[in-house]
């Protein structure tokens, strides 16, 4: 019998009983495993799916957590989450001209409404307190409305991205048009090579993606660039790096390719293959790795527990971040930047200075220093290059903390509008 290292709670995958669940390593990997008293045992893969990446996990994010979900698992008029909402994505379509196997729209049969001027009239009044509304869900380019839409954003001040394929961005006419409304930044998708492309999503868009790319560059507007990857594509991790950099995308995104294969769960590759490809391609040490896991710990924590008077316990993804000089990414934990700032935040993250950070943001000086400070160490600076790798739960691998300690919630039809569900519940 295994060794229990951690215990949690998680659902069943048929009638989403919450359940308590187990943690042990064996061979190296991380086991959740649970049992429901109807439909019996389930063992899967945990997010942190090798020893090392959980035991890393662990010495960071040290806080325990109350599970608050009701059973059976229901997020749309739950509300229990610690953490509010910093990113807001509204799906605003069902339309797609691509059928990606992994789309967890297509695969999960997830229902979604046509979302109209007037739902995001109501959308705007009740969440007036969000600053960034991105268009997801199938392909957002394909609104016949899309502009209207986001020029009616833009001008009640919020942050607005899409994300697409790259299709219809390959267009100078239709980026140019984005520009007009205002978009602030668009997420694009890119499987690196066509062998890839073919594979993922049955037809190859390199030139459609590096003419989005040339037409983002003509007219000044910020990009991400989301890449799935799969073992066609994961040797040229750094080489998308690299590239990103010099185009100046603000991120990269890595995710997995997961599917339902013969009644069995399919993951291309799990968080700690992704993380060691980075490590060794930028030559960063266990120890790197464990610093810059804590340094986006302390300072969610800081702003968290400012805006919301709580703060994450665990982790969604690991964030890596590169400078880019003279045609070299640079990793920014070897720069003097980044010692003085993880130094401060080591003494400022205490517990017992939150509480007067918190009273001196009442003060609008020390509210827009801050504020300026969040800004620029955020997902979307384009001054430095940031690198997220993720994976998406499921309904065998789903944790709850996780769940739990979501920030960013997503709009899928009309009756989420008032309450917006977490990302990862979607796709359970």
């Amino acid at each position: 019998m295994e060794k229990v290292f951690d215990y949690t709670q998680s659902i069943c995958p048929v009638c989403r009983k919450i359940l308590p669940a187990k943690i042990y390593f064996k061979n190296g990997k991380t086991i959740m495993e649970k049992t429901c008293p109807e439909h019996g045992k389930f063992k899967a893969l945990h997010r942190w799916d090798s020893e090392k990446l959980y035991r890393l996990i662990s010495t960071v994010y040290t806080e325990k957590q109350e599970i608050m979900c009701s059973s059976p698992l229901k997020c749309e008029k739950c509300g229990k989450h610690p953490i509010g909402t910093k990113e807001l994505g509204v799906f605003v379509t069902k339309k797609c001209n691509l059928k990606c196997p992994f789309c967890f729209l297509r695969r999960l049969k997830v229902s979604t409404d046509e979302l109209y001027i007037n739902q995001f009239r109501k959308i705007v009044k009740i969440h007036s307190d969000k600053k960034v509304i991105a268009f997801g869900s199938a392909e957002v380019s394909l609104r016949k409305d899309l502009f209207k839409i986001l020029a009616f954003l833009k001008n009640k001040g919020f942050y607005t991205q899409i994300i697409t394929n790259g299709i219809r961005t390959s267009d100078e006419g239709f980026v140019r048009r984005l520009k007009d409304v205002g978009i602030d930044s668009v997420g694009i998708s890119f499987d690196l090579n066509p062998k890839a492309y073919k594979k993922l999503r049955g037809v190859s868009l390199v030139k459609q993606f590096h003419k989005s790319i040339e037409n983002f560059k003509k007219y000044s507007i910020n990009f991400e660039i989301n890449a799935v990857l799969i073992k066609e594509n994961i040797k040229d991790v750094g080489n998308l790096l690299k590239f990103a950099a010099e185009n100046g995308a603000y991120a990269v995104s890595l995710s997995s390719y997961r599917d339902i294969i013969n009644k069995k769960h399919y993951l291309s590759f799990g968080m700690t293959k992704k993380i060691e490809t980075l490590c060794k391609e930028f030559n960063i040490n266990f120890e790197e790795l464990r610093r810059l896991v804590k340094y986006r710990y302390m300072g969610e924590k800081i702003r968290d527990y400012m805006l919301f008077d709580s703060y994450k316990t665990h982790p969604c993804h690991i964030f890596f971040h590169f400078y880019y000089k003279n045609g070299k990414l640079l990793k920014f934990n070897d720069t003097f930047e980044f010692k003085v700032l993880y130094a401060a935040l080591n003494i400022v993250s205490k517990d017992i200075f939150l509480k007067a950070l918190k009273k001196l943001r009442n003060i609008n000086a020390f509210k827009r220093f801050t504020d300026n400070i969040f800004s620029r160490y955020s997902y979307y600076d384009k001054r430095m290059l940031s690198v997220a790798v993720l994976v998406f739960a499921n309904k065998y691998d789903i944790d709850l903390r996780y769940l739990q300690n979501c920030d960013g919630f997503v709009i899928a039809k009309n009756a989420h509008i008032e309450n917006p569900i977490p990302y990862c519940y979607l796709t359970l």
